[in-house]
Order: C-alpha cells, then sequence, then structure tokens
C-alpha cells in the first residue's frame, strides 16, 4: 500500500497533535489536588462527618513548566523569507518565544 507524501506530513502531524494531548492530559491530572478532606465518608446510606479526624496540611500550588518545538527545517520559502542584504535573519520566526 503506497501512501502519499502529503498523506504521511498529515499523519505524522496528526499523531504529534494527539502526542501532545495525550501528554498534557497525564500532567494535569498528576498535578490535580488531592484534597478529600472535606468530603464526609459514606457508611451505608447514612452520611457520618469524621469530626476527630486531622486535616492534611495545606499544598504548595503545583508549577507546570512546559517547552515544546516543531521542527525547524530549511524549506525554500522559509530561507527566502529570512534573506536581507547581509545574509540572513531568522528573528521574525521566533519573536514569540519567551525563556523559561
Amino acid at each position: 500500500m503506497k501512501i502519499k507524501t502529503s498523506s504521511k506530513s498529515w499523519l505524522v502531524k496528526v499523531s504529534v497533535v494527539v502526542a501532545v494531548l495525550v501528554l498534557a492530559g497525564l500532567l494535569y491530572l498528576k498535578f490535580q489536588p488531592k484534597d478529600n478532606a472535606n468530603q464526609p465518608s459514606v457508611e451505608g446510606s447514612a452520611v457520618v462527618d469524621e469530626p476527630d479526624s486531622p486535616k492534611p496540611p495545606a499544598r504548595k500550588p503545583s508549577v507546570l513548566k512546559f517547552a515544546a518545538m516543531g521542527d525547524m527545517l530549511g524549506h525554500d520559502s522559509v530561507i527566502s523569507n529570512a534573506k536581507t542584504s547581509q545574509g540572513y535573519d531568522f528573528k521574525k520566526y521566533f519573536m514569540l518565544c519567551t525563556l523559561i
């Protein structure tokens, strides 16, 4: 079975997007606070409060920093758009990038 080149690149792009979404979901679930101290326990059909149970210490908020980059291939259009009279300037492609 032959797949056209454009179909392969589409499949790769979709695979990358799916992988990033799965990773983001897993990281979100991992860093979700698990605070069940305020929920009453249930025994049978009666709700029982546990006033003597110790409360867990307050947790600091979690911080997640995520960095990603796609490919930086020298396509003809990228190279021709970066050409200047002194050489090449690729800064405009990185204007929205910030250091973390």
